[in-house]
Order: C-alpha cells, then sequence, then structure tokens
C-alpha cells in the first residue's frame, strides 16, 4: 500500500487537530500550514474552507507545521456543564452495568467492585501490571 491510497486518514486527522486548537485556544493559530502527500483534489475549496492556513499537496510527507508556542499553551479547566454532563452518562452506565443480568455484566460488576486502579506510581512501571490478579482475584 502506499501512503497515498488513503489520502482521508490524514485529511480527517489533521482537521480535526486544526478544529481543535482554534476551539481549546480561541484567537490563536498554531497551526500555521499542512502539508499533503497525495495531489491535489477536485475539492480543494474544501481545504481551504477548513483550514484556513497554507496548504501543500503533494509533498514529500503529511505533516503540519506549528507554533512552538503550542507547547507553552495551557488547557481551561472544564465547564461546569461539561463535568455534569460526563457524570450523568457515568452514572448511567454504572447503573445500566448493576441491573444487567448478563454473564458479562456480573464479571464487569464484581470485577469493578473488587478492583482498585493502579495508584499513578505503579502505572509507571509495566511490572506492575499483575494488580489486576493481586487485587483482584487474591483470597
Amino acid at each position: 500500500m502506499r501512503y497515498d491510497d488513503f489520502p482521508e486518514g490524514a485529511e480527517s486527522g489533521f482537521a480535526r487537530t486544526v478544529c481543535a486548537a482554534r476551539r481549546f485556544f480561541p484567537g490563536v493559530e498554531l497551526v500555521k500550514a499542512a502539508h499533503f502527500i497525495h495531489s491535489e483534489p477536485p475539492y480543494r475549496a474544501e481545504y481551504d474552507r477548513i483550514f484556513r492556513i497554507p496548504i501543500v499537496f503533494g509533498s514529500d510527507r503529511n505533516a503540519m507545521l506549528t507554533d512552538a508556542a503550542w507547547l507553552d499553551q495551557g488547557l481551561q479547566a472544564p465547564s461546569l456543564q461539561m463535568v455534569e454532563m460526563v457524570k450523568a452518562r457515568t452514572d448511567r452506565l454504572l447503573h445500566r452495568i448493576a441491573s444487567a443480568n448478563s454473564t458479562r455484566s456480573r464479571v464487569e460488576a464484581l470485577l469493578t467492585n473488587r478492583c482498585t486502579p493502579p495508584t499513578s506510581a505503579s502505572t509507571r512501571s509495566r511490572a506492575n501490571w499483575g494488580w489486576v490478579a493481586t487485587r483482584c482475584f487474591a483470597g
């Protein structure tokens, strides 16, 4: 397979990155240019509309030029409304697991109740991934 056999993969990934950067950091253009290895498509105007940055087609690589200031950007705290939405969704999923009668749901409920997640210190080492067996299935 050639790298330009599926240009939609690079297109959609880059578009999500550019749009997310605009949403999280309004007023700052952190992505400066995009390069695609595939030739210019007939829908070039859509690239200009979505990206609003210089686009190079027929490049030697799929790449984005970003501003180094991106590394200095801090994220804003999530909105209270978003936190409440995530909590509500989590509660619905946990209720569905608790009230289901399938074997899978019973196993998930058992593991959820018995297992404690690894501490941040233990996740630093792959040698500590035995926590599932030692904390879930021990005595």
